[in-house]
């Protein structure tokens, strides 16, 4: 094959728009194409290593955070187990705990008042009891009564099982203006709403004061009043009340 410094002045390629060797390409594209990239290697080069620095940079970063991790579990594991374990101490000397190691009686000290729970304001109701014909101590039977009187108060909740249904009758009135009839609600009543105003308060309230699930407030519900509603109603519940309450919030922010 002669070199291109052999060929004469006038030569030209027959194959010059349709090169065989280079799958039907044109010469002169493929050589636009080399000039164009020639020298683009040490470009990519430089990219290259600019991404190998960044690499090694995130890799360095992820093992001071693990090492850090690392630091701040057993920090907590030891502040776990410092708060739970015993806190029994070594008596003193000149103390009132004795050579054998005993240590002194539990409760308030000597010639300090009792605490005593404050006696409710007033009583709901009363139940008399009779007084026992069997001594509950020794069971003797034939017991006489006496005069003298002992009073227990005790507090406690009123839990009742059922739910309270009210069905609102509405008397409707005629609009001129709107040319339709118009009611207005009734007291206590949500419009457009099946459960009431004091269920949907208390969820809220155990949601929100007592941190519990809308799935335990859902449970809750079931057991104690028989009032069912799937957890996503409870969570239907807050976003009402947000919405409703968007006013009185501009209004105290205002």
């Amino acid at each position: 094959m002669p070199r291109f410094t052999d060929l004469d002045a006038e030569f030209i390629c027959p194959y010059r728009d349709g090169c065989p060797y280079l799958e039907g390409l044109s010469t002169q594209w493929v050589w636009e194409q080399y000039q164009a990239t020639a020298g683009s290697e040490c470009h990519y080069e430089y990219i290259l290593e600019q991404q190998n620095q960044e690499l090694a940079k995130i890799h360095a970063q992820n093992r001071e955070l693990e090492l850090e991790n690392h630091q701040l579990r057993a920090q907590l594991h030891a502040l776990h187990q410092r708060q739970f374990k015993g806190r029994h101490k070594a008596p003193i000397a000149g103390s009132r705990e004795g050579p054998a190691g005993k240590s002194k009686k539990r409760g308030a000290p000597v010639g300090h008042p009792p605490w005593q729970r404050a006696k409710p304001q007033h009583i709901d109701r009363m139940i008399p009891v009779q007084a026992p014909e069997r001594c509950p101590h020794c069971h003797r039977s034939g017991l006489p009564p006496v005069k003298a009187i002992h009073d227990h108060v005790q507090e406690d909740i009123v839990l009742e099982p059922r739910t309270v249904v009210t069905c609102y009758r509405y008397q409707q009135a005629h609009c001129p203006d709107c040319d339709r009839e118009v009611w207005q609600p009734g007291p206590g009543e949500l419009p457009g709403a099946y459960i009431g105003p004091a269920a949907k308060a208390t969820a809220i309230y155990l949601r929100y004061k007592l941190n519990a699930s809308d799935r335990k407030i859902s449970e809750f519900f079931a057991d104690f009043f028989g009032l069912r509603f799937v957890p996503a109603s409870a969570y239907g519940f807050e976003r009402q009340a947000v919405r409703r309450g968007t006013p009185l919030y501009t209004d105290l922010r205002d």
